[in-house]
């Protein structure tokens, strides 16, 4: 339940982002990442983090996302705090 929900909100930041993010990027396999779609939540994280263009409350959204897919990679149940982060 919670990672198609993780999608849909990588998918929000992904369309409220477009103007500011920085391509292409290279993928951790070294491949170059050319469409925004393929931005995985560690990329956006690290874009949103390095850039002066992104507020603090962007900052704190992506690195919830990232923490919550994150936590659920790792098949560990993640906190009902974390999950209340990245409610809209």
């Amino acid at each position: 339940m919670l990672l198609p929900f993780l999608e849909e909100r990588r998918r929000e930041c992904l369309a409220k982002f477009a103007s500011r993010l920085h391509l292409p990027v290279e993928g951790a396999d070294g491949q170059l990442i050319e469409s925004p779609e393929d931005l995985e939540l560690g990329h956006l994280w690290l874009q949103v983090c390095t850039s002066p263009l992104f507020d603090a409350n962007e900052r704190v959204l992506v690195g919830a996302l990232r923490e919550l897919r994150n936590t659920l990679a790792h098949l560990e149940v993640p906190s009902a705090f974390l999950v209340r982060r990245v409610l809209p």
